[in-house]
């Protein structure tokens, strides 16, 4: 009888670490798209911008791609971003741009990811709205 409650609760648990794991990335928080990325905080001058990429210079001298999000979405908030704009970067590293979550400078904020990682103009918050 013990050995029968016993297998009973390893299928239990089993069962529930299961549906657990096989949930997809997005019922766990944290936008799928930056994993493996590296939060980040930098500053520096805008030097270059074409949708969806600009290009920040810090003031030692490295530079890095931002991935901005689509025009559109930019357009429809109101947001602008001009070569020669000093600005501070919240966002997300990966080995060959970085995901803005939040850019400010010259008294705006522009923000572009919810507190998980989700672009705002998917409709934030999960894989729902347009991406």
């Amino acid at each position: 009888m013990r050995r029968v409650s016993l297998i009973t609760a390893l299928i239990l648990i089993l069962g529930i670490a299961g549906e657990a794991l096989s949930q997809p990335p997005y019922a766990q928080g944290r936008c799928p798209f930056l994993a493996g990325m590296t939060p980040i905080k930098l500053s520096g001058t805008i030097e270059f911008i074409e949708f969806p990429m600009a290009i920040l210079r810090t003031p030692g001298g490295e530079t890095y791609n931002l991935r901005l999000g689509p025009w559109w979405f930019w357009r429809e908030m109101g947001y602008t971003l001009n070569i020669g704009e000093k600005v501070e970067v919240d966002g997300f590293k990966s080995a060959d741009f970085i995901a803005p979550s939040v850019i400010r400078g010259q008294g705006k904020e522009i923000k572009l990811r919810d507190n998980n990682g989700y672009p705002l103009w998917g409709g934030g918050g999960g894989p729902r709205g347009r991406w």
